[in-house]
């Protein structure tokens, strides 16, 4: 996937985790934790740790409508699980349940990779996750909505020093601090095209946080950005993902730049 020669890039940009996923629209049916199992022996010189985690679920982005606050309620008989299948390095993992395929590049030793790889590996690992479920004659999963999401984890700098938004929160009250001791921020933004038809949605949070660390809790930031698109099914797969990708970096990438100081983006060496 071409980068746009005027997108805004860091040296040092403080992401700490990018996630890219489908959900689908049904879980596959017949789809077990033991399927898992078995895809996680095709890949597992890729992936040698497993892990089961909570099953997650989450409302479909509707962009003609209300922004939906309340998760689904599940009927029927239970869905299994969500196995996640870890990178030696701990660096990347797959999130697979029925109803989603997921791929998480996490911080921790290497620097990040910057998304045109971790695209390009989103759409093999999809890919070898269908011919698996062909293989053991289950359904082709039809896709909901893709998920692009980016996690910033910011401990170095407060609020008003990076976020333009918590910049207006000073007050001029005697017997006041002048900045509140902790703030949080969300906003969300319709995504269109060209012509003014919505495509997707991004949702940006700005909450505080502390880290658990070895030598001692570390109070921060996490800022994400969400880019959240539902899928139009009249369109070919491998085309519309490739656009909604695009998209999805333009949107997170210039929208976290625009909402985000000057005086940030010299601290993390802004370089276009």
């Amino acid at each position: 996937m071409p980068r746009p020669p005027d997108l805004p890039d860091y040296k040092r940009p403080p992401i700490d985790e990018v996630a890219i996923g489908i959900q689908f629209q049904a879980p596959v049916p017949g789809f077990t934790d033991a399927h898992a199992g078995l895809y996680w022996r095709d890949v597992r010189d890729r992936y040698p740790k497993a892990e089961t985690q909570h099953r997650v679920e989450s409302p479909p982005e509707v962009l003609d409508g209300p922004i939906m606050q309340s998760f689904p309620i599940q009927f029927g008989p239970p869905q299994g699980g969500r196995t996640f299948l870890v990178s030696d390095d701990d660096s990347y993992l797959l999130q697979i349940q029925s109803s989603r395929f997921y791929r998480n590049w996490r911080r921790r030793e290497d620097e990040y990779p910057h998304f045109d790889d971790l695209a390009d590996a989103f759409q093999s690992e999809y890919a070898s996750f269908i011919a698996f479920l062909q293989h053991e004659t289950l359904a082709h999963p039809v896709p909901l909505q893709l998920d692009v999401t980016y996690i910033n984890w910011i401990p170095e700098l407060l609020p008003q020093a990076f976020l333009r938004a918590a910049e207006g929160a000073r007050v001029a009250v005697p017997g006041v601090d002048e900045w509140p001791q902790e703030q949080s921020w969300t906003g969300r933004y319709l995504v269109r095209q060209p012509d003014g038809t919505p495509i997707a949605r991004l949702h940006v949070q700005c909450v505080p946080a502390v880290r658990m660390l070895p030598e001692a809790p570390q109070p921060g930031s996490q800022m994400s950005l969400t880019f959240l698109a539902p899928w139009r099914a009249a369109e070919s797969f491998d085309s519309q993902l490739q656009e909604m990708l695009s998209a999805a970096r333009n949107a997170i990438v210039r929208g976290f730049t625009d909402l985000t100081t000057e005086a940030a983006h010299e601290h993390w060496d802004r370089s276009q």
